[in-house]
């Protein structure tokens, strides 16, 4: 139980410190969404609250548990990628590469061995061939989305409004998939 809150401040402190390397265009995005205006200062604040939840974890994880040993130097060493990226990449790019690459092809490796029993080239086109109406489908939306409302600042709210609603209920697979692992 501790990893599942470890992993939901881990990915919490990724979502502040991009929202804090970009907190005038995150306040205008929740501001279009909700009609709140969030104070800035907010984001930095909401950050050093988890980095300090995150530290508590860190130490209590380390002495119960040996694998979390070999783990939280890797972790460590991408939440400092994380912010670099985060600090000289717009909103949207730093977004999309840390969900791509830090997201989605781990993501992706764990369902594969989670259907198929292990991640090889012929499983990952078999998965391939599953999703890729999906895939097709959100692309064009998405795409549609931007070519539609690309000058108008309701894209940005949109998209991340968009990606909102789809992050519970994937939180929710992916966990129950780990608990059947």
């Amino acid at each position: 139980m501790g990893e599942i809150f470890f992993q939901m401040i881990y990915g919490l402190i990724i979502l502040f410190l991009i929202f804090l390397f970009h907190d005038k265009e995150v306040y205008t995005i929740i501001l279009a969404i909700t009609s709140i205006g969030v104070p800035i200062y907010s984001f930095f604040l909401i950050l050093k609250i988890l980095l300090f939840l995150f530290i508590l974890f860190i130490v209590f994880l380390y002495f119960i548990n040996e694998e979390f040993k070999n783990f939280i130097f890797k972790e460590l060493f991408y939440l400092i990628v994380f912010t670099i990226l985060f600090k000289v990449s717009s909103l949207i790019w730093g977004f999309a590469l840390y969900f791509i690459f830090w997201h989605s092809i781990p993501s992706i490796m764990n369902q594969m061995k989670f259907l198929y029993g292990e991640v090889s080239f012929e499983n990952f086109k078999i998965y391939f061939r599953s999703a890729f109406f999906y895939w097709i489908v959100s692309l064009v939306g998405i795409a549609l989305l931007y070519f539609i409302l690309k000058d108008q600042k309701i894209f940005n709210a949109l998209f991340f409004s968009f990606l909102a609603s789809i992050t519970f209920p994937h939180v929710l697979v992916i966990l129950k998939m780990f608990e059947k692992k």
